[in-house]
C-alpha cells in the first residue's frame, strides 16, 4: 500500500493582479477581461494520491501465476475540490478539481504473455448526476522479454480513443 500527500505553495507579486489581468490589459479583448480577476498574494494547494496494490503471484509459472490489482485515487487540487463542492448549485464545470480514479487489472495468459485493462473515471462527471463516468479505458497484452530481462512487446488499444499501437518497451520490468 503506497499513498502520497504533497503540498504546493506559491507567492504572486505584480500589484496583486492574476496573469489574466495583466494579459487581459494588454490584448484588450472582451473574453480575456471577463476572466480576469484579483487574486491573493500567496496561495498554498494540497494534492495527493492514495493507491493499494494486491499481487498474487511470482510470475515464475506457466500458468496464472500473476494477478495483480492497482487501484488508485488522485486529487489535483483540494482547494479547488472544496470550492467546487461549496459551489453545488453552480452550473460552472471544472473538470480538473474533480478526484480520478485508476483501476488497473493483470492478469498471466500464458507463459510471458499478460493481459491487462487500465481504465480511468471521473468521480463527479459533468452530466450533473454527480455518478462517476468512464473517462478512458485501454485494454493491452504484454510480451516479457525474458532474455533481455529488461524489456517487453506491447500491444494495446483504446475503445474510446479509436487508436492502439504495438511498443517496444525498454528497461521496463
Amino acid at each position: 500500500m503506497l499513498s502520497q500527500l504533497s503540498a504546493t505553495c506559491a507567492s504572486w507579486f505584480g500589484n496583486g493582479r492574476s496573469v489574466a489581468a495583466v494579459e487581459s490589459s494588454e490584448a484588450r479583448d472582451d473574453d480575456i477581461r471577463h476572466n480576469a480577476r484579483s487574486r491573493s498574494p500567496f496561495s498554498l494547494d494540497i494534492f495527493g494520491s492514495f493507491c493499494y496494490t494486491f499481487q498474487h503471484g511470482k510470475f515464475r509459472k506457466l500458468f496464472g501465476d500473476l494477478t495483480r490489482i492497482d487501484a488508485r485515487v488522485d486529487v489535483a487540487s483540494v482547494s479547488a475540490l472544496a470550492k467546487r463542492i461549496s459551489d453545488a448549485g453552480n452550473a460552472s464545470e471544472n473538470l480538473v478539481s474533480s478526484p480520478r480514479f485508476n483501476f488497473i487489472l493483470q492478469q498471466q495468459v500464458v507463459g510471458p504473455i499478460v493481459f491487462r485493462v487500465d481504465s480511468r473515471f471521473l468521480l463527479d462527471s459533468s452530466t450533473g448526476n454527480r455518478s462517476p463516468h468512464m473517462e478512458d479505458v485501454i485494454f493491452s497484452l504484454n510480451y516479457a522479454l525474458r532474455l533481455l530481462q529488461s524489456g517487453k512487446v506491447v500491444a494495446w488499444y483504446s475503445p474510446k480513443r479509436k487508436e492502439g499501437m504495438i511498443e517496444l518497451r525498454m528497461f521496463e520490468f
